[in-house]
């Protein structure tokens, strides 16, 4: 089989290819410990058993992948058995990324978990974010790598801080993608506004007459920005270590962190209520597995900053509700250590379900 069989290209999101290679570069090689992927199968698997037993059975349902990453199926985010046991059951399996790459791998991981899931496996290339990651990438990283002393980057912090949340959208949707090597043609561009009409028909890619009843989308919400972010980081560490004379003290880094954390938190909340939205919107029988960073922790010194709102006036939960969906907790919360990266940092991570309102009416009035 070809790597074109089963797949599904798009227009706008080919255009990120460039990027797209520069952010599978990035994660590669990542392996966080074993202890998260562990907690993360354990909530897929409460979501996959609790919507089995309210009736939804594989055999009658797509299953989408979002975002999968490298080596999805070997002990990561799944594993031979929850692919052999119930992903195998599903006629058809989408997996959707920006990168090429992640989708040809997911293919090779699932087909190793299970041979008969090869030809049902499709291949969706989607770009999550509404181009906002690349944009983000053009905003920050030509300002960090012009950034050369501590009066610069404190300069370069101010004009963050002074920003409001809708004048930090808009800062980066305003960005020219025609002027960034990360783009590869930027001559049409897309926003979740506008997507085509079937951008999230994932039931139409998999030509499936059964409907989508699965989506698992795991360390996708609040990671889409994480190139960037590591190139912020590096910056800070060279600073504190000291270039020179130019040097930034601890107190100094744990504000700036708090700067920074305060423009993720903004753009990933805006991503994720985008994205849910958007795959509910076009997969109305679709119940949403969700593993995501909530914040990021660094050592005592640093603090902990937030990744995204979750439960603000304008955070994810009132921005879903106003789309009609529910967003759940799934189990317990964990921490991920990242402390092999610089600096050492943790992620406090939750497992949550996002499901129409609708559906969970039903799912009361029925029991």
């Amino acid at each position: 089989m070809s790597f074109e069989d089963n797949f599904s290209g798009d227009p706008q999101s080919s255009k990120y290819d460039l990027f797209a290679d520069k952010y599978a570069a990035s994660w590669r090689d990542h392996v966080p410990n074993q202890f998260h992927y562990e907690m993360s199968r354990k909530a897929t698997v409460r979501y996959l058993v609790d919507l089995f037993e309210k009736g939804v059975k594989p055999k009658d349902s797509v299953a989408v992948i979002l975002g999968p990453g490298f080596n999805i199926a070997e002990y990561r985010d799944l594993d031979p058995v929850i692919v052999d046991a119930m992903l195998n059951e599903c006629p058809a399996i989408v997996v959707a990324d920006f990168s090429r790459e992640v989708l040809k791998d997911a293919r090779r991981s699932l087909s190793s978990a299970s041979k008969e899931v090869e030809p049902k496996i499709f291949r969706a290339q989607r770009e999550f974010s509404g181009g906002m990651s690349t944009r983000f990438d053009i905003f920050i990283a030509n300002k960090i790598d012009t950034i050369c002393t501590v009066d610069a980057l404190d300069v370069f912090m101010r004009e963050l801080d002074a920003l409001t949340p809708t004048e930090i959208i808009a800062k980066v949707k305003e960005q020219n993608l025609e002027e960034s090597e990360s783009v590869g043609d930027a001559t049409v561009v897309h926003e979740h506004t506008n997507h085509l009409a079937r951008y999230y028909d994932f039931k139409s890619v998999a030509r499936s007459k059964a409907e989508v009843r699965y989506v698992i989308c795991n360390l996708l919400l609040a990671g889409m920005l994480a190139t960037t972010e590591a190139a912020f980081r590096e910056k800070l560490i060279t600073f504190r270590q000291g270039q020179g004379d130019e040097v930034i003290s601890d107190e100094t880094v744990r504000g700036y962190l708090r700067s920074w954390h305060r423009v993720i938190s903004i753009i990933n909340t805006e991503i994720a209520v985008n994205l849910i939205s958007g795959v509910m919107d076009h997969n109305p029988h679709a119940t949403i597995s969700i593993v995501t960073d909530e914040n990021t922790e660094y050592s005592q010194k640093f603090g902990k900053h937030p990744r995204w709102d979750l439960e603000g006036p304008f955070g994810v939960r009132s921005g879903l509700l106003s789309h009609q969906i529910m967003l759940m907790e799934n189990g317990q919360s964990w921490m991920q250590d990242d402390s092999g990266e610089n600096p050492p940092h943790g992620h406090y991570t939750s497992a949550l379900i996002a499901q129409k309102v609708s559906d969970l009416e039903e799912s009361t009035e029925t029991k």
